[in-house]
């Protein structure tokens, strides 16, 4: 493994032990207001991935038949695993039903908005894979992933749902950045200048990394249902969830014979779950705060997961590739 990744890695920990540390800063109000410095920092990350991306690469967009099977993984297969697994394993642990729509939820949901890409290119994967397939599943997830949950809460107010804004919010915060880096990339910026958008990427990342920890910790230390819900048994099943995506994931790529750069992008994807996405859903379902946390639950737990999974999977990728 490279020195700057177990540098990053190094990093990681430490934020992650900050985060538990000090939650207060994930809190909405705080003094990094996290509801939008997360935001603006995943749209410098499209920005600068827009400046990178090689021309000959863009047109795989137009390659679609593995971008629809992940698209199918995600939001048909991924479900599919969370509702057996939950009705199967742990539906008697707890006491609100409105959990199983939570699992729904989290099951349901496309790949982060930035964070992936990156992580496959620290991994040295497909980054352009997965930067394809974040816009791809996170446009159709505005759509889909409401018509999915919704269908596991009675009583659901669909006009609740403000579409239109997540489909803005999308806008400003990946299209319209990678366009711009897109626009921009005709400059071709030097060695030196690429070398530091490398690195500032991965110091991006951590920014984002430590925010949304901050974000999962403070919710769930702060909120009164710990009675309701057993902590340790949904930790296990989002824990075990993700290690059937992580599987998923393997058993996909097999099947698709994918290079390994593509096998690392779709690692990434799959187990990757958006909490840009998922936590404005979770608020538009409910007007009791006390629902929105059963049906948050599941997401916040998995956060905190994805984050630890994808550090040790950087080095585990990055092991296997010394060895061979």
């Amino acid at each position: 493994m490279r020195k700057q990744d177990i540098v990053f890695l190094a990093c990681a920990v430490f934020l992650f032990i900050l985060a538990f540390s000090f939650p207060s800063i994930g809190s909405k109000g705080s003094l990094l207001h996290p509801e939008k410095a997360t935001s603006f920092l995943a749209a410098l990350i499209f920005f600068i991935n827009g400046i990178e991306i090689k021309k000959e690469k863009w047109f795989e967009f137009f390659y679609l038949r593995d971008c629809l099977l992940i698209q199918a993984a995600t939001f048909l297969i991924s479900v599919l695993i969370g509702l057996l697994l939950h009705e199967l394993f742990f539906k008697n642990f707890y006491l609100s039903p409105l959990i199983l729509a939570g699992i729904v939820l989290l099951s349901s949901l496309p790949t982060t908005v930035a964070s992936a890409s990156i992580f496959t290119k620290i991994a040295e994967g497909d980054s352009t894979f997965t930067l394809i397939n974040s816009i791809i599943g996170n446009t159709l997830g505005l759509f889909i992933v409401p018509l999915i949950t919704g269908y596991f809460i009675p009583n659901w107010h669909r006009e609740s749902f403000d579409t239109g804004l997540l489909a803005l919010n999308l806008f400003l915060i990946a299209l319209l950045p990678f366009s711009l880096g897109l626009a921009l990339r005709k400059l071709n910026p030097g060695d030196a200048i690429k070398l530091f958008l490398k690195y500032f990427q991965r110091f991006l990342l951590l920014a984002i990394v430590y925010l949304s920890l901050s974000e999962s910790f403070f919710q769930i230390d702060n909120d009164f249902l710990s009675a309701k819900i057993s902590y340790p048994i949904l930790l296990l099943e989002t824990f075990i969830l993700y290690l059937l995506f992580l599987a998923l994931s393997f058993i996909l790529s097999r099947f698709m014979a994918f290079s390994r750069k593509r096998k690392i992008a779709s690692i990434f994807i799959l187990t990757q779950k958006t909490a840009v996405l998922g936590i404005p859903l979770a608020e538009s379902f409910f007007l009791s705060s006390s629902e929105q946390s059963f049906l948050l639950f599941p997401l916040l737990f998995y956060t905190l997961i994805q984050w630890t999974g994808s550090s040790a999977l950087l080095f585990l990728l990055g092991q296997k590739e010394k060895l061979n």
